[in-house]
């Protein structure tokens, strides 16, 4: 690698801006770093004021086929492309510095495979993105990565990056985003090794914007000489490669902000003589006030989502068996059911546990109403269709026994049906016990027919404290053919 001499004593970080069109780098400059500007638009191109080791961050303008063979090459041997800057990345990605690719519309992996330093973003990340090999290098065909037209984002970034990416992409309809990735990892690629910081919401988890760490410089993996990935160290915790959308009229607003907001966090090291470092002791009162009351806010926030997180986590354990009211059959449903009207303050007694298996089974339940004391039985019945008179006979044989037996009027009942199980729980109501001569004859037998998923919203609603144990006993206990609710 060639070496070039300072002519003047430089601040850092030193910026190197390749193949912008517009006046992005201009955001780093009036920053007051130091940054060369480098586009293919001219055939001179500027000397680097320091050695390519002292480069410390590379943004890189990605228009499809800027590296291929027909591209114009420039007549200075030095930063003639695309061996020179490859020769340039080797450099910053060995030293755990930045790299930042801003990818144009129409760009494809193979506008990735001639910068690849240490065989890393040609392989490794090029086979990330949407899977397989790059193209051949003779007739190559470029397919550009595909764009996403979907309507939600999911930023997984955290930390500055998060806070970047949230701030550009609040309106990122306007942007061109390509789909790096369709969340594959081809060749078992460690989650570690290519990290998402965007992704679609869709089932595909397509990945809109990535990060490559950077690992230790002897364990650096090169995956055109196989080897285990248990033999790789975890990455360095700053330095790496981005590879982001193109922000249009934004990008150079990401620019200043990667580097003042993001790097100089995560890499002081490279921000030694940063220009006017004095100047964040003399922030206006206002300002700081106003970012202590934020992170004050920060806290506060964080408390109350932990809180609430584990408080959801505690209802959901508590509360979860109630969806076995919804779809549950057999004595499974049958107990549910039961746990269901304890939860009510409900007396009651499976019969099955009082009686013991020998004997014939009777009715599911022994119910004490509340509201005077007086006894009822329950029966939990399922099926696949719809809520039968069959179940209506079954509780009338069971009445009529316990009337033989005790000598006693037909005592009233509870049934509980769990029916049309392939049905949303919400449509099916319409088809429990419709027509007028079955619910006449409910009315006639003394016996409450409730749908389980009534029974369902009333747990729910108890819970939740939206109605009292009083009303719960007065619907329940009505006497109405048909309870609803």
């Amino acid at each position: 690698m060639s070496t070039i001499t300072a002519k003047t004593a430089t601040k850092r970080p030193n910026i190197l801006a390749f193949n912008f069109e517009g006046n992005e780098p201009s955001n780093l400059k009036r920053l007051g770093y130091n940054v060369v500007d480098i586009s293919t638009r001219n055939r001179e191109v500027p000397k680097l004021p320091w050695t390519a080791a002292e480069t410390d961050i590379a943004f890189l303008y990605m228009k499809p086929n800027i590296f291929s063979k027909g591209a114009r090459e420039l007549d200075d041997s030095y930063m003639s492309w695309p061996l020179t800057i490859l020769n340039l990345l080797q450099e910053i990605y060995a030293m755990q510095k930045y790299i930042v690719f801003f990818v144009a519309k129409g760009c494809s992996r193979d506008d990735f495979v001639p910068v690849d330093p240490f065989a890393f973003f040609g392989s490794n990340v090029s086979q990330y993105m949407q899977g397989g090999p790059p193209s051949p290098p003779i007739q190559r065909r470029q397919y550009p990565f595909a764009e996403f037209d979907g309507s939600t984002i999911n930023i997984t970034a955290t930390g500055a990056e998060g806070d970047l990416l949230h701030r550009l992409m609040k309106d990122f309809e306007k942007y061109d985003l390509p789909i790096f990735s369709y969340g594959a990892k081809p060749l078992e690629i460690p989650d570690n090794y290519v990290i998402p910081l965007i992704k679609d919401q869709s089932s595909m988890q397509q990945v809109l914007a990535l990060k490559v760490p950077i690992f230790p410089r002897e364990m650096i993996p090169n995956f055109r000489t196989p080897r285990s990935f248990e033999q790789v160290e975890s990455p360095i915790k700053y330095g790496g490669v981005y590879v982001l959308p193109d922000f249009k009229e934004d990008t150079g607003k990401a620019m200043a902000y990667l580097v003042d907001g993001v790097f100089k966090k995560q890499h002081p090291g490279i921000f030694p003589d940063s220009p006017y470092q004095w100047l964040d002791e003399y922030k206006l009162s206002g300002i700081k006030k106003k970012e202590q009351d934020l992170e004050a806010l920060k806290a506060e926030v964080a408390e109350k989502i932990e809180r609430h997180e584990k408080e959801l986590s505690e209802h959901k354990a508590e509360s979860d068996w109630l969806l076995g009211l919804l779809y549950l059959t057999g004595d499974d449903f049958t107990y549910i059911v039961k746990k269901a009207l304890e939860l009510l303050s409900i007396p009651v007694v499976l019969v099955d546990e009082e009686i013991g298996k020998v004997e014939k089974k009777k009715e599911d339940y022994e119910i004490t109403n509340p509201i005077n004391n007086s006894p009822w039985m329950g029966e939990a019945k399922t099926s696949t269709r719809g809520a039968g008179e069959d179940f209506i006979a079954k509780c009338e044989t069971h009445q009529e026994r316990t009337m033989m037996e005790k000598g006693i009027e037909r005592p009233p009942m509870l049934l509980i049906v769990n029916y049309l199980l392939s049905t949303d729980p919400a449509e099916r109501k319409k088809d429990f016990y419709p027509t007028k001569d079955v619910r006449l004859r409910l009315q006639a037998s003394k016996i409450s027919a409730l749908d389980s998923y009534d029974l369902f919203r009333l747990c729910d609603n108890f819970i939740s404290e939206n109605i009292t144990k009083a009303e719960v006993y007065g619907i329940l206990f009505s006497g109405k053919a048909v309870i609803s609710f």
